[in-house]
């Protein structure tokens, strides 16, 4: 009896196939080796293009204003938790020099205002953020103390 059952199945797609065929339907069932179109590095290079995420920078995180010899932190603030990996940023600091990474550090040598820029990109975007840092000297035209210094002055007779 099932294998009467199983042969009138058999039968009915044929038909049913055989009909769609002659509308000129696709009637071919998914295979399980149906090429993956994501298989390979061709494949992978078309997930990557569809699923990209640009770089979006922010803002730096850092000073305004800074003291001669003065070390100085800067940070970019970005995307890097949704971006498309791999990302790298690249600093100017106006100055004659540059430094690479997210952090960095810097020691202004001159007074003056100076456009900070930071550069983050991947594989198929750019962005830019700048940002000015007035370097100071005090009244008297010498360096402000650098962080972590110590000092020689000692309290005047007026101060408590």
């Amino acid at each position: 009896m099932l294998r009467s059952f199983h042969r009138l199945v058999v039968c009915l797609i044929a038909l049913l196939g055989t009909a769609a065929i002659a509308r000129g339907q696709n009637v071919t069932p998914p295979s399980p080796y149906t090429p993956n179109p994501y298989k390979g590095i061709s494949g992978i290079r078309a997930l990557v293009a569809r699923n990209f995420v640009p770089v979006n920078v922010r803002m730096i995180d850092g000073p305004n204003v800074v003291g001669i010899g003065q070390r100085s932190a800067f940070t970019v603030v970005a995307n890097v938790e949704t971006a498309t990996l791999p990302m790298q940023c690249r600093w100017d600091f106006g100055d004659g020099h540059t430094a690479v990474g997210f952090s960095t550090s810097h020691v202004f040598d001159k007074p003056g205002d100076y456009t900070v820029t930071a550069v983050v990109s991947n594989a198929k975007s750019r962005d830019t953020v700048s940002k000015v840092v007035t370097v100071v000297a005090d009244a008297l035209g010498d360096a402000l103390v650098p962080e972590g210094a110590g000092s020689s002055a000692t309290p005047s007779e007026n101060e408590p």
